[in-house]
Formats: structure tokens, C-alpha cells, sequence
């Protein structure tokens, strides 16, 4: 299945944030139950663009062994391929 998240304009943008970075960046999105799709109202699409961002930016890769990472490898020379090419369209 395809996990969702919407977000309208009551939502509180640092919440979705942490749930983002939770559900769909924390396991780089190889869990089953990973976030697949986030769909966010205009009204507030930018500004929750310019947190997730910032939120991203902060994000160390590495040695799952070292305490300071916050995101491991992935699962596959492939899977590394498509997440590269994801962030250099960002």
C-alpha cells in the first residue's frame, strides 16, 4: 500500500515535521509502513517545504554503529541510486 499524509492549514507544520522525519526519512524509507506520499494544502506547502528542509539538512548519514547518525545505509547500490537522484531534484 501507499502510506499518506495530508495536511491542511490547521495542521501544526513542526509537528508534521517531526512525523515526516519519523515515518518516511528516519528507516530512508524502507519500512512497509514508511511514508510514501505527503499531500499538503497551497496555503501552506511552502513553508512546510522550507521546514522539511532544514529538517533534511540536519540529517547525518552513516555507520548505524555511531551513535551520531541519524540514518543508516540502505539496502542496496539501487536503492542509494534512486534516494541520490531524488535529492539532487530537490
Amino acid at each position: 500500500g501507499v502510506n499518506v499524509m495530508i495536511v491542511d492549514s490547521t495542521a501544526l507544520l513542526e509537528q508534521v515535521v517531526d512525523d515526516v522525519m519519523t515515518s518516511a526519512v528516519a528507516s530512508a524509507g524502507q519500512r512497509c509502513s514508511a511514508l510514501r506520499l505527503l499531500c499538503v494544502q497551497d496555503d501552506v506547502a511552502d513553508r512546510l517545504i522550507d521546514l522539511l528542509v532544514g529538517a533534511i539538512d540536519t540529517i547525518v548519514v552513516g555507520d548505524p554503529a555511531d551513535p551520531a547518525t541519524d540514518v543508516g545505509p540502505v539496502i542496496s547500490m539501487r536503492a542509494a541510486e534512486i534516494l541520490r537522484a531524488h535529492y539532487l531534484r530537490a
